[in-house]
């Protein structure tokens, strides 16, 4: 597919030895870059390599890749067929230079139509919340569906799933599109004025929804999460959001906690 800024292809298996060293840079390129909230865990997409690029495509993914009219690879998208009805997002990278340009839009409408062209009739997605990556897949239409702890990192997740055939639906970040939360004791909402941040802890989680949801005169709302009563209490902390430990990476600070949305400003 051309549009006017990037050619989109989808790669054959086995992909020739250059495309899969091209791919594995843009890769690391887009993860290793400057990172929106430093100090966080080093994302596993920094690492990437000829190697384990072959290794998903061996093992069933599809990639498709967008390249600049020079030919320069720009960004690449990976995908895993699960039958019967949904591909599930293994990799999205975009070079640092093409952000901002609409490119990771472009890829994942090129792989939804692809998806639906196999037959799928939805994408899925798992994404980590404190990085602040919801946001950007909720404004293309993808919805919220669970929120879960990382299996492998102290970080939060979520699952997002857009169905495929109807328009796309852009969703504001955060609660649109999803349901309230359940299971949690009390809700921690986070603010700040731009010199400090302030959580403020709701026994009663719809309160602390709506809470979050007003103006509040002076204060950003810019998260929540979610834990057990009587985990955390109401505080305030100098300096932005990213400077606060509870803030950045909440389940290193208290097993308990779950990152449940980020704004960050």
């Amino acid at each position: 597919m051309v549009t006017a800024r990037w050619q989109l292809t989808a790669v054959a298996s086995p992909a020739p030895a250059p495309v899969l060293a091209e791919v594995a840079a843009v890769t690391r390129a887009g993860f290793g870059g400057r990172q929106l909230v430093p100090g966080l865990p080093t994302p596993d997409g920094a690492s990437e390599t000829a190697a384990s690029v072959a290794a998903d495509l061996t093992a069933g993914a599809w990639l498709g890749v967008a390249r600049d009219p020079a030919g320069a690879l720009l960004g690449s998208v990976r995908a895993f067929p699960h039958p019967p009805d949904a591909w599930e997002v293994r990799r999205l990278a975009v070079h640092p230079v093409a952000r901002g340009t609409g490119l990771a839009e472009a890829l994942m409408r090129f792989l939804e139509r692809q998806a639906a062209l196999a037959g799928a009739t939805a994408v899925v997605l798992d994404t980590v919340v404190e990085r602040g990556n919801p946001p950007f897949y909720a404004r293309i239409g993808y919805p919220t569906v669970r929120h879960f702890p990382s299996p492998d990192k102290p970080l939060s997740e979520v699952a997002m799933r857009r169905e495929l055939g109807g328009p796309v639906e852009r969703l504001r970040y955060p609660f649109e599109g999803e349901r309230a939360p359940r299971g949690y004791g009390l809700l921690v909402t986070w603010h700040t004025d731009g010199v400090r941040t302030r959580a403020r802890v709701h026994r009663d989680v719809a309160d602390g929804l709506a809470v979050a949801a007003l103006p509040w005169p002076g204060w950003a709302f810019v998260g929540a999460d979610g834990g057990p009563a009587g985990c955390v209490e109401d505080a305030e902390y100098p300096g932005a959001p990213s400077t606060v430990d509870a803030y950045r990476m909440p389940r290193a600070v208290d097993p308990g906690l779950l990152a449940l949305w980020r704004v960050h400003r």
